[in-house]
């Protein structure tokens, strides 16, 4: 009788930061994001993600920022801080480490693509609502969703696979996947790697 070695995840124990960079990396690597990533932009978004500092809701009150004590994750621009916690419907998911990708995703500060974004959503020409389509926050939940579905920094996702993609776990699920028309969540997946003042800033 033949035995073999079981195949393990090599990413299973790598931090959120980790599984962040790594992902970017690969990305990179496909030769379609010099634009967002090249030129050191991938080493400076690795930084700013390397050196936020994670922080309880009651910390980041204590700093000035507008967060309700309930609030299960927010990034504070003007101290470079972060609160992320599970919510118990994440930890029943199998999803537990949502909030934190989505919060250091924030944390990285990804100006370029978050940039990207802008061209793609005026591009769209539809009308935009404040939070749902807020560029950073749309940068935060692709990277959430993609870091929490393993998703292949190479793929180029085609119009077929839009079904099973919204069937993928996701803190935001249908509200987020289903808000924005196919066409243009086709053009943020394969495409890109708020009116508030910035002083006491903070992105849920």
């Amino acid at each position: 009788m033949k035995f073999y070695k079981e195949k393990k995840d090599p990413n299973l124990k790598l931090s959120t930061q980790d599984k962040i960079i790594n992902w970017n990396k690969a990305r990179l690597k496909t030769g379609r994001f010099n634009d967002q990533l090249g030129g050191g932009k991938l080493q400076e978004q690795e930084n700013n993600l390397r050196t936020a500092k994670q922080v309880s809701v009651s910390d980041m009150q204590k700093m000035g920022y507008d967060i309700p004590s309930s609030a299960t994750g927010a990034y504070g621009y003007d101290d470079h801080v972060y609160t992320a916690s599970p919510t118990i419907m994440d930890r029943l998911m199998g999803r537990k480490n949502s909030t934190k990708i989505h919060e250091e995703a924030h944390a990285s500060l990804a100006i370029p693509q978050e940039n990207k974004i802008k061209e793609i959503q005026k591009k769209s020409g539809r009308e935009l609502y404040d939070y749902y389509d807020d560029p950073k926050e749309i940068y935060s939940k692709i990277m959430e969703l993609r870091i929490n579905n393993n998703i292949n920094p190479n793929k180029i996702f085609k119009k077929e696979d839009i079904p099973s993609l919204k069937k993928k776990t996701s803190r935001f699920g249908e509200v987020f996947l289903e808000h924005i028309p196919d066409e243009e969540l086709l053009d943020l997946l394969n495409n890109v790697a708020s009116k508030d003042d910035l002083s006491k800033k903070n992105y849920t």
